[in-house]
């Protein structure tokens, strides 16, 4: 899913192209769900959603409009918007692929 080059840490080739989700939703350990429209992964009351480019405001309005309210939303993207860094969201987690990849695995 990975490749190093000149020590900086990237996603593979193989990874892009419409497969990254099913990359991110099994390393972060979701339920993957190929048919489901804007969501990879579930996993107990949290969705998924993998941004194959730039994550912005109006995409998490979208996805948070598009599902359930008692739901939480957990999004990993390659990019997120620098005016996102000191906006909260109830009930969304936002990771940068790989950072959070690798987070996730210091934590297990």
């Amino acid at each position: 899913m990975f490749d190093i080059h000149s020590g900086i840490i990237c996603i593979a080739e193989h990874a892009l192209n419409g497969k990254l989700a099913k990359l991110v939703a099994t390393q972060l350990e979701y339920d993957y769900q190929p048919d489901n429209e804007h969501f990879c992964g579930k996993k107990g009351d949290v969705l998924l959603a993998v941004v194959d480019g730039m994550l912005t405001e109006g995409l998490i309005n979208f996805l948070l409009n598009s599902m359930e309210k008692d739901k939480f939303l957990e999004i990993a993207a390659l990019a997120v918007d620098p005016d996102l860094e000191n906006k909260k969201f109830n009930n969304v987690k936002i990771g940068k692929v790989p950072n959070n990849i690798l987070q996730h695995y210091a934590r297990i």
